[in-house]
């Protein structure tokens, strides 16, 4: 679990979890405004989120997909 917004590393996955929703994304800083992160998975068009909507960030250490 993540508590500190500086340590997120841009090249590592997180799972975010908000009051709507729940993801798991790269996400980058947005360079104007520190109250934004944007979300990007290779699969899905970019997003901005803001910082006070998350619940929480874990960063993913591992995936297992069956297929």
């Amino acid at each position: 679990k993540s508590n500190n917004w500086d340590s997120l590393n841009t090249e590592r996955k997180y799972l975010i979890i908000t009051k709507d929703d729940r993801m798991v994304k790269y996400i980058e800083h947005d360079e104007s405004n520190d109250d934004v992160l944007w979300c990007i998975s290779p699969n899905y068009k970019r997003f901005k989120i803001y910082k006070e909507d998350i619940i929480e960030v874990h960063r993913v250490t591992f995936v297992f997909n069956p297929e």
